[in-house]
């Protein structure tokens, strides 16, 4: 099974503009904002610390689902961001965005379905 610690939130309103005001707060570069049958997602980057920001949410016939998690994977040079930095970025967006955002195990099942483990909440 695959496993990765992640950060996620809930919030009603469009990816793209969540991309936009995250973008707008913390200096991030331009969007890269794509979506397939299943998953919509926006790729951000910090270019002066080579962090990059990988936001996703399901989807259903282009109307987005608000009540399923927004994850967000964050590596730096291509590897997950260490314990302490992730909390930061946690922090960081909820305030943002006014959101609680929770850090944890998110674990593959199958198809596009995963499980959610907090172990921490910002």
């Amino acid at each position: 099974m695959n496993n990765k610690v992640k950060l996620w939130f809930l919030k009603d309103i469009e990816l793209i503009d969540i991309a936009n005001i995250l973008k707008q707060k913390m200096g991030l570069s331009d969007i890269v904002h794509n979506a397939e049958d299943t998953w919509e997602w926006c790729i951000l980057h910090d270019a002066s610390n080579n962090v990059m920001y990988d936001i996703s949410r399901k989807h259903s016939n282009g109307y987005e689902i608000y009540d399923d998690p927004i994850g967000i994977w964050v590596r730096k040079d291509g590897l997950e961001l260490a314990e302490d930095d992730l909390v930061s970025v946690a922090k960081e967006i909820a305030k943002i965005l006014f959101v609680n955002v929770s850090m944890g195990e998110v674990r593959y099942i199958r198809g596009n379905d995963f499980e959610f483990f907090p172990h921490k909440v910002f």
